[in-house]
């Protein structure tokens, strides 16, 4: 699930539960340092800061349309141990093109956070042990509302989950709280 379904589910309610991987309601690796008066600042004011972090860290400004460069965030992305010839491929083939503003409002620390708090249907954290949400055990705080909240956390996994040796695990673990979510809530 995407923070814009996270957006979704609270404006229209549309899934029965969600489940967020390695996404923070709270935080973001692409801001280092908040300024004080963050939460008072309009969205254009946020979303320019966060353009303006990722200029400085990806040297340059994004198009219209583009992928985070993996280059640069590969360490935060990729399990150690993952080949150089792996992670060309992902950057080249599997990599995903976004509109630049869902991309940096994605990036923008506690974007989605009106939007989490008010989700009423079971939600399944998951984060990688070296993730990029560093406080992995605070953002049950985000789902203020939420029923019913599974949060789980597996070892050697970054943010590209599923190059993961522990995927499996996380895979494993998604099915088994959907069939409790279908069982409990809604069997």
């Amino acid at each position: 699930m995407s923070p814009e379904h996270c957006s979704q589910q609270a404006t229209f309610g549309d899934f029965d539960a969600i489940a967020v991987l390695g996404y923070s309601a709270l935080e973001s690796g692409a801001v280092q340092e908040l300024p004080g008066n963050w939460d008072e600042l309009s969205v254009e004011e946020r979303r320019a800061i966060v353009n303006k972090g990722l200029a400085e860290r990806f040297g340059g400004n994004f198009p219209a349309y583009h992928g985070l460069p993996r280059e640069g965030a590969w360490r935060n992305m990729y399990p150690d141990g993952t080949t150089d010839d792996l992670i060309a491929f992902d950057d080249e083939v599997l990599h995903t093109t976004v509109p630049r503003t869902a991309g940096v409002d994605v990036m923008t620390p506690r974007f989605t956070l009106p939007y989490a708090s008010t989700i009423t249907v079971p939600v399944f954290l998951a984060f990688g042990e070296h993730d990029t949400c560093t406080q992995p055990y605070l953002q049950p705080s985000a789902y203020a509302s939420c029923p019913d909240l599974t949060l789980t956390t597996y070892s050697g996994m970054k943010h590209l989950h599923n190059f993961a040796e522990s995927r499996t695990a996380l895979w494993e673990r998604s099915v088994a709280w959907l069939d409790y979510i279908n069982s409990n809530c809604y069997g």
